[in-house]
């Protein structure tokens, strides 16, 4: 469950997506920490987990802070997750669920003890808080009114899964329950079996006891009548012999003095029982939890398949990707921003624009790099390889958020950058670019380097016009250098 779980996380690849909100929201978003995550990766962390283990509960964002008391100060907005099983009302306009973290003061059997229920509530336009007061067995409540925030909806969204005819949500991962219970009966069988008969049987032979009166472990007082179990063999009536350092001793055998025995068989022997239903149980059980992995249809592909197959496959797991990817964008990354947004911007709030996933494959770097080449080779428009040198780029500096940003910057600001230097010059003598692109060109990557060693990496965030503006004032002197030596070489 968890491998599949991690497989979701490519919906979250930064190439996949883009996210608009207001420049207030955005700074507040990077500021702002949420249980120790910031807000994407809180929704990867924490949510989308509970999303898959509880889709009937709900992810509410309630109002905290100085913004509280003070008008003059902006609400921070907290998240909650609320496990079905603590909402107990939910009706048009209202949600009401138990807090499990707090109790209130109440009276029992004459003392005070802090066993009193608290409930909060969001409704279109209130936040409240419901606690226990008085006698316990009463179950009275006091409500303060919180917050009014007025948005006019509950500022909250049910995590969500497939909707049912019950009008509740079963997971996205329900396929998964049925297989996965039979592996686990399976596995349990299996571990039995591997205790009694995954080891060998040892067999030793045993000699009969030679206790004075020992008879069959029995030791008879003929005196008394009375018997008693044999010290020696312990009831048994055999024993083996066995010297103190673990050696098997043997009599050679004489017939003539009554010692029988095989002198060429072995004292000792291991019997190995059959494995057939051993390895029979252990691939039942891993067979069954293939089949829950793979009814969840986020497996990797297996490239030995055949094309139609490796087809079916892959239409069954985008479907399955695109169907959970529109619900964490549609509903919950969408309502969790626009209601921050209404809890930041109380007057005129923004809606975020959110631009979905449309592909969910991981690819490598080489799969990347050998993409590239083939649209160079094709001829393909400049957009598709900036957008694949952009995505080369986040792949290899994954790790160094400076660097992939310059490549952004400078593929976004020379349209040949991706090239060598030979096929530059060869455009400029095709005359396809002039003689200023190819020297602005060479020198863009190392005039943006003294630029961000100068400014620091501060610098590469500002907006893209703004450095394109600064590195045009860098480059032109270069420009203008060339333009003058060539002018006195004519000369």
């Amino acid at each position: 469950m968890n491998r599949a779980i991690d497989k979701l996380f490519r919906i979250f690849q930064n190439a996949n997506f883009s996210i608009s909100v207001s420049d207030e929201l955005n700074t507040y978003l990077t500021e702002r920490k949420f249980d120790g995550q910031y807000f994407y990766s809180y929704i990867q962390k924490f949510v989308v987990r509970r999303m898959i283990e509880d889709p009937n509960g709900w992810l509410v964002w309630i109002p905290v802070g100085e913004g509280l008391t003070n008008p003059a100060v902006k609400v921070d907005a907290e998240p909650v997750l609320i496990m079905s099983d603590q909402i107990k009302v939910l009706e048009p306009g209202l949600l009401t669920w138990q807090s499990m973290d707090e109790h209130s003061p109440v009276m029992s059997n004459g003392k005070s003890q802090m066993t009193g229920l608290v409930y909060y509530s969001l409704t279109d336009t209130q936040f409240l808080k419901h606690t226990q007061i008085g006698q316990a067995i009463d179950k009275r409540f006091e409500t303060v009114v919180i917050y009014q925030h007025d948005m006019g909806a509950i500022p909250g969204v049910i995590l969500g899964g497939d909707l049912t005819d019950e009008h509740f949500f079963d997971s996205y991962f329900s396929a998964f329950v049925p297989f996965a219970n039979e592996a686990i009966r399976q596995y349990s069988d299996w571990t039995a079996v591997m205790t009694t008969s995954a080891f060998p049987y040892r067999e030793e032979i045993a000699e009969n006891c030679n206790g004075k009166g020992c008879r069959d472990g029995i030791v008879y007082n003929h005196e008394t009548e009375e018997h008693d179990t044999c010290g020696i063999c312990k009831g048994t009536g055999r024993v083996i012999s066995r010297s103190p350092f673990g050696v098997f001793l043997r009599e050679k055998a004489n017939p003539a003095l009554g010692v029988d025995g095989d002198v060429n068989g072995p004292m000792i022997r291991f019997i190995s029982p059959d494995v057939s239903i051993i390895e029979y149980s252990g691939q039942a059980w891993q067979t069954l939890l293939k089949k829950a992995e793979e009814s969840l249809h986020l497996n990797v592909i297996d490239e030995s398949q055949s094309g139609v197959a490796k087809m079916i496959d892959r239409e069954d797991s985008f479907s399955q990707l695109t169907k959970i990817s529109n619900n964490i964008f549609d509903e919950i990354i969408f309502k969790s921003l626009l209601f921050i947004e209404k809890y930041r911007n109380v007057t005129e709030p923004m809606n975020p624009v959110i631009v979905k996933p449309i592909s969910f494959s991981m690819k490598t770097e080489d799969d990347l790099i050998d993409e590239l080449n083939k649209l160079t080779d094709k001829n393909a428009p400049i957009a598709f390889l900036v957008e694949s040198t952009k995505d080369l780029a986040r792949k290899r500096f994954s790790g160094n958020k400076s660097i992939s940003r310059m490549v952004e910057v400078l593929v976004s600001y020379d349209p040949i950058y991706h090239l060598n230097t030979k096929d530059k010059q060869m455009l400029l003598a095709a005359g396809s670019i002039k003689r200023d692109d190819l020297i602005r060109s060479l020198f863009a990557y190392k005039t943006l380097t003294s630029i961000t060693a100068e400014f620091g990496t501060e610098f590469l965030e500002k907006p893209l016009g703004e450095i394109f503006a600064e590195l045009d004032k860098r480059i032109q002197p270069i420009i203008d250098s060339y333009v003058t030596a060539q002018l006195i070489q004519t000369a």
